[in-house]
Parts: structure tokens; C-alpha cells; sequence
């Protein structure tokens, strides 16, 4: 007869360590969701402020913008990591200028810069 409660207890101590572990993997996920929205946020912010500090740069040169200014973070083929800001103006015939505005601006190069 000692065999039935053994094998009942040894069940329920497995089913308690089963809730205890779901609940364990609950908590990490909750907090693997929070982390991923900081992320999301602080990623947001950084191209939201490029996109302000391209546009007032070229606002204070005299080129109107036809739309918001667009950025997105960009990987090349080789790994390296950095953002393509797409420009759209009200006078396309100011591309080159713009752009050469932006790259006189901004001491490092910006190959992904488009303007149109």
C-alpha cells in the first residue's frame, strides 16, 4: 500500500515543479516583452531624431520638403550597421545640392542618403 502514495506523491511534487517552472517562464517572458519595447522605443527615438536633425539642416539651407523625412537602420553585406535617410523634395532639381548640403553638414560620409 505504500507504493500507491509514493507514486501520488512523487506525482504531485512533479506536477508542483511543472506550475512552478511555467510560472518561472511566464516571468521571463513579461520580462523579455518589456525589454523588447525599451528597445523598440530607444530605437525609434534615435532614427525619429535623425530624421529632425536632417530635415532642420536642410530647412535652414533654403530646400522645402515635399514629405517627413524617412530613416531606417540599414546592414551591409558586410556587417557594419548604419541608417538610409530618404529626402523628398519640393524641387527634385535640388537633389544634387542637397545632398551635397548634407554631406558638407556631417563630417562622416553618407553613402545612403537618397534625395529626389
Amino acid at each position: 500500500m505504500d507504493r500507491p502514495r509514493e507514486s501520488s506523491a512523487a506525482a504531485w511534487r512533479a506536477a508542483r515543479q511543472v506550475r512552478e517552472d511555467a510560472s518561472a517562464l511566464r516571468a521571463q517572458s513579461r520580462q523579455a516583452r518589456r525589454h523588447a519595447e525599451e528597445l523598440r522605443a530607444e530605437t525609434n527615438a534615435l532614427l525619429d531624431t535623425v530624421a529632425d536633425v536632417i530635415a532642420r539642416t536642410l530647412r535652414a539651407r533654403g530646400f522645402a520638403l515635399r514629405a517627413p523625412v524617412a530613416v531606417k537602420f540599414r546592414t551591409q553585406q558586410s556587417g557594419t550597421t548604419g541608417v538610409e535617410v530618404v529626402v523628398r523634395l519640393e524641387n527634385p532639381g535640388q537633389a544634387d545640392a542637397a545632398k551635397a548640403a548634407l554631406v558638407e553638414r556631417f563630417a562622416d560620409p553618407l553613402p545612403d542618403v537618397i534625395v529626389g
